[in-house]
Formats: structure tokens, C-alpha cells, sequence
């Protein structure tokens, strides 16, 4: 089902969107690294904001124990799991109850029918014109203009060793890694807008890229122009890997086929060279080193990891699959194999089989990239799979009529 890229302004719509941004900003953004003293208060504010949100809202309506049991559940089990995992109990805590405040969160947007995709869609949309902009008056038209510079010197995990990161700060509201990526021969500087770094950016700009060809009424061009402009800008490998994958799938779901099959073969072309120049480019960079050698680490995790998991790395892994794998060992492939089944057997959000794939290409390949398994945005995205895929409501196909245009 088709859904129109405008928003509909309730009250409703209002806080969700407002929630939805803050669950954003609390998602590992530059800011929280940058004021690093104020991480611990944000995730606090989900916490705050989240229960507050669903207490509020079912003070005036009757609880159903199902709607409140799997978070429940999941947070039981995961927290007996890091008693034999060796994990920090108290920072486990903290991390799953962002994920039941989250949870709550989207369980009252399905209860007032907010179509949730869409609000996601029109919050991330803004901050990424807001971002462009930045990006194009920063660096690209005024270099030194309010120039400043900010350095975060994190230390592996592994290796106790401590690199030094450094962002180019803009009045303290825009920040960028101080490097340029080298691409097709040229030194540009990557967008990696209100995210730590443009692997994770990405993400973003990608879901807009999704719904504006796969979920919305009529294709906006403007918009997405708009959007690819700014994946362009991030060059991220993966993100303009995910992109062409998006655009593909869409050409074939066109029902003209002499246009479909000659506009298949320009992005095949496209995506064929671009992908050779990036493999090539990034051969020799830490990144793909990293993220190439994580694939043997799967016989590890099934063969020689406990039931329980481990906090023991081998390395400074960024794929959050494996990550969270390997920190709960089979209990966590439980959990991935029941969102799996709960995103294919999902007909409210993703009504056609088309966008079921195309989302489900996006959202793996992003935690694939990123090591994201405990960001709130990955708290919001499993959320919204399992709870709109088990809500029961009198509509019969998508999210919401009520707000449909």
C-alpha cells in the first residue's frame, strides 16, 4: 500500500515526531560524542521519556498483559545471560530498559494508529536538508567560517591502544570527521551529518531513499534528488551499495519493461564501476580489513562461544550482528531468528512482498556495517517489526487510515 509523503499535523503526529528525534539524537549521534559529558543524561531522558510516555497514555486506558510481556521477557533473559557472561549488570541494565522504554514508545504509536514509517520518514528527512545545508555552506562554500576544533581520543577495546579522532566544529552545531575520503582521485570532504561517522549516516539517508520509492503514494523526484545528493556526499561505500540495491529493486517492480530493463542495465553499469572503484580504493583502508576479517569469526561464535555469550573480543568488531551474537551467544540467535520471523510473517507494515525485501536489504546490511545492535534508532526499528506486526486493530491492510490521505 502506497502512503503520501505529507504529514498529517495532530497532536499526536507532533509527539511522535518529537520522540522519534530524540530517539535519533540518542542513537550514538555526534553530539553525544562531542558532549560526551551529557551522553549518560540523554539515554537517561529515553528512559524518562519513554515510560513516562506509556504511563501517561495508559493511565486513561486499560493495560493488556501482552503488551507489556515481551520486553519484559527479553530484558529478564538477557539480564540472567550476563551473570554467566560476565557482563556489567548494572550497564546491561541501563542498555535493555532503553530498549522496553523504546518498546512502549511504539506500542502507544500503534495505539493511536501513527504510521510510524512515515513520521520516521518526515523527521529524518528534515535534519538531513538541515545537514546538506551545513555540509554545502561549511564545507564547501565558507571552509573557515567559525572553524574550530574538537578531538576524541578513543581506546580499543582489544588492544587498550588509544587513537585520536579529530571533527572540524562549526558553532558548536555542525561536525565533521577533520578528513577527506579519497575517491575516484579526488580528496572530498564526507558528510557524516548528525551521526559519529558516515557509515552510520547512511542508514538514514538510505530509509528515505526506501520509502520515497517503495512505501509513498507517488514518487517525490525533488526529494530524492535531494537524498541522493546527500549519500553522495557521504561516500560510504555501504551506503551507496545499499542505495543501488534500493534504486534496482524498484526499476524492477516498474510494470514498463523496455524502460525498466534499460534503466536496469544504466544502474547495473553504474553500480558495477562504482562498486570496483570503491572495492579497489578501500582495499588497503583499516575499515574493510576489519569488516572482512569478522566473517571468520562466525565458526567462533557457534562452535566455540557458550550458550550465554562473552564479553571476550577478538576484536573491534563493527558488524552488530555478530557483535550481538557473540555477546549472548545462542540466546541471542533466538532473538534474531523471532525478528526474522516477525519481519517475513509482517503484513501491517510492509503489506507486499517488494518492500518486505527491499527493508529487509536495508535494515541488515546497515547493522551489518555499523556497531548499532544497541542504539536506540535499532531499539525503535525491532519495536516497530514486533509490535505493529502483532497489534490487533480494525484496519485492514497498512498502518493507518486515519492519517492516510
Amino acid at each position: 500500500m502506497k502512503k503520501s509523503t505529507s504529514l498529517v499535523f495532530r497532536p499526536m503526529n507532533l509527539i511522535a515526531a518529537f520522540l522519534i528525534f530524540y530517539i535519533i539524537l540518542s542513537s550514538y549521534s555526534i553530539y553525544m560524542v562531542v558532549y560526551s559529558a551529557i551522553a549518560k543524561p540523554i539515554q537517561l531522558g529515553m528512559l524518562l521519556l519513554g515510560f513516562s510516555t506509556f504511563l501517561i497514555h495508559f493511565s486513561m486506558r486499560r493495560i493488556r498483559i501482552k503488551m507489556v510481556l515481551l520486553p519484559l521477557v527479553v530484558y529478564v533473559v538477557l539480564l540472567l545471560a550476563s551473570i554467566f557472561n560476565g557482563s556489567d549488570l548494572y550497564e546491561v541494565a541501563m542498555r535493555f530498559l532503553r530498549f522496553v522504554a523504546v518498546y512502549y514508545v511504539v506500542v502507544v504509536f500503534a495505539e493511536h494508529d501513527i504510521d510510524v514509517l512515515k513520521v520516521l520518514y518526515q523527521v529524518i528527512f528534515a535534519m538531513a536538508v538541515f545537514m546538506l545545508a551545513c555540509y554545502i555552506t561549511f564545507d564547501l562554500i565558507a571552509p573557515d567560517l567559525g572553524l574550530s576544533y574538537y578531538y576524541n581520543e578513543p581506546t580499543s577495546i582489544t588492544t587498550g591502544l588509544t587513537s585520536t579522532i579529530v571533527y572540524e566544529s562549526r558553532f558548536g552545531i555542525y561536525f565533521r570527521w577533520a578528513t577527506t575520503s579519497p575517491l575516484f582521485g579526488l580528496q572530498i570532504p564526507r558528510c557524516n551529518g548528525f551521526s559519529w561517522e558516515a557509515g552510520q549516516y547512511q542508514m538514514y539517508l538510505n530509509y528515505v531513499l526506501l520509502y520515497l520509492l517503495h512505501i509513498a503514494k507517488k514518487v517525490d523526484w525533488k526529494k530524492v534528488a535531494i537524498i541522493i545528493v546527500c549519500l553522495v556526499s557521504t561516500f560510504s561505500a555501504m551506503g551507496w551499495l545499499i542505495a543501488i540495491i534500493i534504486c534496482s529493486i524498484w526499476i524492477l517492480r516498474q510494470r514498463n519493461t523496455i524502460y525498466k530493463w534499460s534503466e536496469m542495465i544504466v544502474c547495473g553499469i553504474i553500480g558495477i564501476y562504482s562498486g570496483y572503484q570503491i572495492i579497489i580504493e578501500k582495499m588497503g583502508s583499516i575499515s574493510y580489513a576489519s569488516r572482512s576479517s569478522e566473517l571468520f569469526l562466525l565458526k567462533d561464535i557457534f562452535f566455540k562461544n557458550n550458550i550465554f555469550g562473552t564479553i571476550e573480543l577478538t576484536q573491534d568488531m563493527a558488524n552488530s550482528v555478530l557483535r550481538f551474537l557473540w555477546d549472548y551467544g545462542y540466546i541471542a540467535a533466538a532473538l534474531v531468528v523471532l525478528i526474522v520471523v516477525a519481519l517475513i510473517r509482517n503484513k501491517k507494515l510492509f503489506p507486499d512482498v517488494g518492500t518486505k525485501i527491499v527493508f529487509s536489504a536495508w535494515f541488515f546490511l546497515s547493522l551489518f556495517n555499523e556497531p548499532i545492535e544497541y542504539a536506540n534508532i535499532t531499539y525503535l526499528l525491532v519495536s516497530m517489526i514486533l509490535v505493529y506486526k502483532t497489534r490487533v486493530t480494525n484496519i485492514p491492510k497498512g498502518v493507518s487510515q486515519s492519517i492516510r490521505s
